[in-house]
């Protein structure tokens, strides 16, 4: 650890105060082809079932929304870097359905599916 920081823009901090409807997944990672560091946040919206990606890079103070995220966000967990991408949960909303896990390439900035191990939805602990 470094002891370093960097805060995020001031509007990202003042919108997140107002509103109350949204939880957010967060996310960090570096794009070896940009060799920048970048930040996601994925808005989710109860009310309306969608799913919003902004991306914040280092250094730049600048942050764009990416399009829609077209998994439903499980917002229990945070965003995991690991081989180029950003890896979260996300939950299917239809009920008894199970979950699936999604990665978010930092390079290409673009979602994707990934198949989860046997027993993933297994919460008994069994298997």
């Amino acid at each position: 650890m470094t002891g370093e920081y960097v805060h995020t823009p001031q509007k990202l901090r003042k919108e997140r105060l107002h509103i109350k409807s949204v939880q957010a997944v967060y996310g960090f990672g570096f794009s070896q082809e940009t060799n920048q560091y970048k930040y996601k946040v994925i808005r989710v919206t109860k009310k309306l079932s969608q799913s919003l990606c902004e991306i914040f890079t280092l250094g730049t103070n600048k942050r764009r929304n990416i399009s829609n995220i077209p998994f439903p966000v499980n917002t229990e967990y945070f965003g995991v870097p690991l081989n180029g991408a950003i890896h979260w949960i996300a939950g299917y909303e239809i009920p008894m359905s199970s979950e699936l896990i999604c990665a978010f390439d930092i390079d290409s900035e673009k979602g994707r599916p990934i198949l989860p191990p046997l027993n993933f939805d297994d919460r008994s602990g069994e298997g």
